[in-house]
């Protein structure tokens, strides 16, 4: 099917509306969020994604922070949200012979995943925002998940749980890890930073 630009232009130009409404009232807004194309959602995403990895880098002022959240951010983000609808949409038709719709299914973790890519803008100076960040997610896809396919609250909340548990698992790896070469790097750098400090002695 041959990509309707005039349609992706009219849908890009309501979703700069929506925007201002969305983020003054996020549970609202997940709860109306409108039943946007595919392009129009994946456009979104990705420049969504964008603007918070070039934003993210240059409040950090790392050049390779900046360049990531330019090419690599939004690829990451896209599977993201691609992973998470798969997740959903595997479960309620396995466990509960529920299908959900997945362009409507998609387009709500869209709009849901918005607080966290505004949030991980300071998240190079604030790690622990991605977790607050990802947590606003959460509780808008509850929100949201109920509202258009009308499932039980109940059953959302121990899923997203677990959506929430498996990002905190990654999150602190990734923490973890990052601290790990962090000192690494140090103590690499002392002996260095030591012979040129009795050098300049001499």
């Amino acid at each position: 099917m041959a990509l309707d630009i005039p349609r992706l232009r009219a849908e890009l130009d309501d979703i700069l509306k929506f925007l201002p409404s969305f983020f003054a009232n996020p549970v609202e807004g997940v709860r109306t969020a409108p039943d946007w194309s595919w392009p129009a959602l994946l456009s979104l995403q990705a420049g969504a994604a964008a603007v918070s990895g070039v934003v993210g880098g240059l409040v950090s002022m790392n050049v390779w922070r900046f360049l990531g959240g330019l090419f690599l951010f939004p690829i990451i983000s896209l599977i993201q949200v691609a992973v998470i609808s798969f997740f959903l949409a595997s479960y309620f038709a396995l466990a509960h012979s529920t299908y959900l719709e997945r362009k409507r299914l998609a387009g709500v973790v869209v709009v849901a995943n918005l607080p966290y890519l505004a949030l991980h803008v300071i998240s190079g100076w604030v790690p622990l925002i991605d977790l607050i960040g990802f947590l606003t997610t959460c509780a808008l896809l509850v929100v949201g998940l109920s509202e258009h396919f009308r499932l039980e609250r109940k059953d959302l909340l121990r899923l997203i749980g677990g959506i929430y548990l498996a990002f905190f698992l990654v999150w602190a790896t990734s923490q973890y890890r990052n601290s790990k070469r962090a000192d690494e790097y140090r103590v690499l750098s002392a002996p260095k930073s030591l012979d040129r400090l009795e050098s300049e002695i001499r």
